[in-house]
């Protein structure tokens, strides 16, 4: 007589958040790169560097309108109040950009930086 074999339950995958996964970090990346640029812009604008500053100002106008379409789209996968943050953060770095250097003043430079600490709260949490 042959031996009884013991029944094997099925094979159950563990649930994932991939879908969400991916589009979070590619906004994390995509902000803080933006973030990085902002910094050495407020940064140089505040030791008077005014060569450096135009130089900056232009790395940063060409790569935020090259991210700033792919920011949106994560951010609509991930929720409106992500969507409601970044739209937030791009207009406040699009009003650092279109400021003239010696106009820039601390309100604008404050604006940008809590628009910077909510989004990375918010991304965070999420």
């Amino acid at each position: 007589m042959a031996p009884r074999l013991r029944r094997m339950q099925g094979y159950r995958p563990r649930p994932r958040k991939a879908k969400l996964l991916i589009p979070k970090q590619m906004l994390l990346d995509l902000h803080r790169r933006i973030s990085a640029e902002v910094g050495a812009l407020i940064l140089c604008i505040e030791q008077r560097e005014i060569p450096r500053v135009s130089a900056l100002q232009l790395q940063l106008r060409s790569d935020f309108q090259k991210h700033k379409d792919e920011m949106t789209k994560a951010a609509e996968i991930l929720g409106t109040s992500t969507v409601h943050a970044v739209r937030q953060f791009l207009n406040t770095v699009d009003k650092l950009l279109h400021t003239q250097p010696e106009l820039i003043d601390p309100a604008t430079v404050h604006d940008c930086y809590t628009t910077r600490e909510e989004l990375e709260k918010l991304l965070q949490a999420a």
